[in-house]
């Protein structure tokens, strides 16, 4: 819908959107008068891409909506002629939630599998058993007949562990299916979740379905769209679920720079900016925490990823700013500021094994990827924790509230340490 003008009368802006499609011929308008159809359904997909440059998605959206509910009840005030069907990214369909009070009106797609534990958690209505399809299955073997590369089923390698999880969500799958069918990432029994977590990223930013162009964050350059989602999952993470997080703590985590860059490029205030950001990727709204709107990952482990990245990120920065100030005391970090940055994004929070594996993963992936010396980086954190043990740590500079502060961090390290010591 990034080609639809939403701000148009509806009738109009469809014959125009007709006209456009010249590589793809469409039939006439069937809402003009001398194309009248009995009974006709049209389907606007992509509520998320009713972003304009200088307003709000959510606003343009709501003008959108308000006109298609006019023309329906216009169309049907006699006989149900017309059927419109509206879908979006999830946040956006929430934000608009108010426009649709009756009953059914909002419906919510299930993934392509789901599991048997949230069958029965769900307390889903299921007479024909439809839930004990795997449609998983299904698409790949149409998938296989449209590419002629002669998929019967998933691929065994993509049926395991967080992988179940990325390839029942359609568009997800369909980018795993891309990576796949190029060899672009190796799916085997010991692959690198990151290494597929990290092009599937990299395919959501280029918009890889809809000819790489990305309406709502275009301009932005994918290094700071993964800064923006490593500093929401740190955030998130910090406060106690690594799904969740309100726009407050978002901006809080933030690279300063970043922010101004991104609200440069969008001309739209904080709020906007980041809601905008949001709708790019898998959040949905998510109640509210001290009387703030929160927001959360769709998937928990897009989270733990993230997090896990932006933890391996500062562990580079202390690597190198540590190195730079041996060779000028000057410049760089000393120990104590190490420790400090250290202890910002790992003290305040304990560390579950999903967020540690991660972090493996995430050192084993630049390793061999980006050839980084990784022993370079085992002997900082010894380094490191040789002057923890001597002098401490500083926890005067931060305010941490609830467990002993000097405990929290001095446990974060020493985990950390342990792994790269002991590896």
């Amino acid at each position: 819908m990034h080609l639809f003008n939403p701000e148009a009368d509806v009738v109009e802006a469809i014959s125009k959107f007709i006209e456009s499609m010249r590589d793809m011929p469409l039939p006439a308008n069937p809402l003009n008068s001398e194309n009248f159809v009995d009974k006709l359904l049209i389907i606007f997909d992509g509520l998320d891409e009713l972003a304009m440059q200088g307003e709000m998605a959510e606003r343009v959206a709501q003008k959108f909506i308000s006109e298609v509910r006019r023309l329906v009840d216009l169309s049907n005030q006699t006989k149900t002629h017309l059927l419109a069907l509206i879908g979006g990214r999830e946040i956006v369909v929430q934000r608009n939630e108010s426009e649709f009070r009756k009953s059914k009106q909002i419906l919510h797609i299930l993934p392509y599998f789901v599991d048997e534990e949230e069958i029965k958690n769900r307390n889903f209505i299921d007479d024909n058993n439809l839930l004990q399809i795997d449609q998983r299955q299904i698409w790949w073997e149409k998938y296989g007949e449209a590419k002629g590369c002669g998929y019967s089923k998933l691929p065994d390698e993509l049926d395991r562990g967080n992988l179940r999880e990325i390839t029942a969500q359609p568009l997800l799958n369909y980018l795993v299916a891309l990576s796949y069918q190029k060899n672009t990432v190796k799916f085997t029994e010991d692959s690198n979740l990151n290494e597929i977590y990290a092009d599937l990223i990299s395919k959501v930013y280029q918009r890889v379905w809809g000819n790489n162009h990305n309406p709502q964050i275009q301009g932005v350059k994918e290094q700071d769209f993964v800064r923006i989602l490593e500093s929401i999952a740190i955030a998130a993470w910090h406060g106690g679920d690594i799904r969740i997080t309100t726009l407050s703590e978002i901006e809080k985590y933030c690279d300063s720079k970043i922010i101004d860059r991104i609200l440069n490029i969008f001309n739209q205030d904080k709020k906007a900016s980041f809601t905008r950001l949001l709708t790019a990727f898998y959040f949905r709204q998510h109640g509210v925490k001290n009387r703030e709107q929160t927001f959360e990952f769709t998937h928990k482990s897009f989270g733990e990823y993230l997090a896990a990245k932006g933890i391996v990120r500062q562990l580079t920065l202390i690597h190198k700013n540590l190195q730079e100030h041996q060779k000028d005391s000057d410049d760089g970090w000393d120990e104590k500021q190490a420790l400090e940055n250290w202890a910002k994004i790992c003290g305040l929070t304990a560390m579950d094994e999903y967020i540690f594996k991660f972090i493996v993963d995430e050192i084993r992936w630049q390793k061999d990827n980006s050839k980084v010396d990784i022993g370079a980086w085992q002997q900082t954190m010894c380094n490191l924790i040789s002057y923890m043990l001597k002098h401490g740590m500083p926890m005067e500079r931060l305010s941490i509230r609830g467990e002993s502060s000097t405990g929290v961090s001095s446990r974060g390290l020493s985990l950390r340490g342990e792994y790269y010591c002991n590896d």
